[in-house]
C-alpha cells in the first residue's frame, strides 16, 4: 500500500491512475483516434494484462478520464461556491461556467469529444458526463434556487425539481451546440448558431426561475468564440485539388 497525497492507495489503484494520466496526456498530444492501447502500454512499460485488468477498451479509458476531469472540476467549484458570500444570481452564473462545454474545457478536449461522440456516433461518453453532472451538481443547483427565492430574485412553485430540469436542459443545449459545430464542418456561420443556441438557453433559464431579465450570464462570448474557432480548425473540409 502506498501513501499518496495524505491518503493510502493500493498498488492496483495507483496503476489505474497511472493509466489514466498517461492516456490523458497522449490523447491531448496525439488525439484520441491516433492513440492506441499499445501506445499507452509502451509509454508506461505495461503489459496488456495490466491494462485490461482495469479497462476493457480505449473508450472505457476516455470515459474514465472525462469523469475524473469533471469530478475534479466540480469538487473545487462546489467548495468555492458554497463557502462564498455571493448572492444566488452570481452563484448561478458561476455554476453555469461549469456546465458550458465550450467554456469549461480546453479546445483540444472539445475537439476530442466532438470527434468521438458526434463524428463517430459513440454516445457512451455523453452519458458518462451527464451522469456525473447530475449527481454532483443537482444538490448545489437546488441550494442556489432556494437561496434565490429567499433573496427574492427567483420565484418558482416547484423549487425541488427546477434545479434538475435546468441541468438536463444544460446537457441538451451542449449537445445541440456540439452537433451544430460538427454539421457546420468549418463554416464560420455555425459559430453564430452555437452562440444563438446558448442565448436561447440563457433566456429560458431566466423565464423558468422568473429571474430579472439579463441577470443570468450563461457564458463568456469571447471564450466561446475562441474555443469554437480553435475547434473548427480540426473540422475544416479537405480542399479540392486543382484540376
Amino acid at each position: 500500500m502506498v501513501v499518496q497525497g495524505g491518503s493510502q492507495m493500493k498498488k492496483g489503484d495507483l496503476r489505474r491512475v497511472g493509466i489514466l494520466d498517461t492516456a490523458e496526456k497522449l490523447f491531448f498530444e496525439r488525439g484520441y483516434e491516433e492513440t492506441s492501447v499499445q501506445d499507452i502500454l509502451d509509454e508506461m512499460g505495461l503489459s496488456k494484462g495490466g491494462f485490461y485488468h482495469h479497462f476493457e477498451s480505449k473508450m472505457a479509458v476516455l470515459n474514465a478520464v472525462s469523469v475524473r476531469r469533471a469530478e475534479g472540476r466540480f469538487a473545487v467549484a462546489i467548495r468555492e461556491i458554497r463557502s462564498s458570500s455571493l448572492g444566488a444570481v452570481e452563484k448561478l452564473n458561476r455554476l453555469f461556467s461549469l456546465l458550458n462545454l465550450f467554456e469549461r474545457e480546453a479546445p483540444e478536449f472539445v475537439s476530442m469529444v466532438l470527434n468521438v461522440c458526434y463524428r463517430n456516433g459513440d454516445a457512451a461518453l455523453l452519458e458518462c458526463t451527464k451522469s456525473v453532472t447530475m449527481e454532483k451538481l443537482s444538490p448545489l443547483m437546488d441550494e442556489i434556487v432556494q437561496q434565490g427565492m429567499r433573496e427574492g430574485v427567483f420565484y418558482t412553485r416547484q423549487p425541488g425539481g427546477i434545479g434538475r430540469l435546468i441541468l438536463l436542459l444544460a446537457h441538451d443545449v451542449n449537445d445541440d451546440a456540439a452537433r451544430l459545430l460538427v454539421e457546420g464542418c468549418g463554416k464560420p456561420e455555425c459559430v453564430v448558431q452555437v452562440v444563438d443556441a446558448l442565448n436561447v438557453y440563457r433566456d429560458t433559464v431566466e423565464l423558468i426561475l422568473n429571474a430579472p431579465y439579463g441577470s443570468v450570464r450563461l457564458f463568456d462570448v469571447d471564450r466561446v468564440l475562441k474555443v469554437c474557432r480553435a475547434v473548427l480548425k480540426d473540422f475544416e473540409p479537405p480542399k479540392e485539388e486543382d484540376a
